[in-house]
């Protein structure tokens, strides 16, 4: 006689906040650039019973810098945001070698970066969303920092 397979009680309610991620975040790994070369500057591991989700016209600004100045500022600077899978062996890039110049503003929502993906997608628990910059200068993780609004999941403990 087969098993009899019941389902999974859903939850009835998911809690979704606006949710600011940045450098000071907990959850947050940052590490100094290498010159002329992509590299991983922050990396934001979602939580365990948390999801993000990055939907249409979310916003996205940074500051980025040497150990000197601002970096970029000549048009040198690419940046880019990849989602991870847990190993980081699955790499999916979700803003691609966007020019530093158009993701600089932070006082003028009109200004800002605003992402623009065909559709809304959810990054899971244990996850990586890792922000990636090449310039020509080595850029400094503790003199830069970041803003990304999106949307946080979770689901209710009770």
């Amino acid at each position: 006689m087969a098993d009899k397979q019941t389902a999974m009680p859903v939850p009835s309610r998911v809690k979704a906040a606006p949710y600011h991620i940045t450098d000071s975040d907990k959850a947050i790994t940052a590490a100094d650039g290498v010159a002329n070369t992509w590299s991983d500057i922050w990396k934001f591991r979602v939580p365990q019973n948390v999801g993000i989700v990055v939907s249409p016209g979310d916003l996205f600004s940074a500051y980025v810098s040497d150990a000197a100045a601002e970096v970029g500022t000549d048009g040198s600077c690419l940046v880019r945001i990849e989602v991870r899978d847990a190993s980081e062996q699955h790499r999916e890039t979700v803003m691609g070698d966007v020019n530093y110049s158009k993701i600089r503003e932070f006082q003028d929502k009109d200004k800002m970066f605003r992402f623009n993906p065909p559709k809304a997608f959810k990054v899971v628990a244990r996850q990586w969303i890792v922000f990636m910059a090449k310039d020509n200068a080595v850029v400094t993780a503790s003199k830069s920092y970041f803003d990304m609004l999106c949307t946080r999941v979770s689901e209710p403990l009770g």
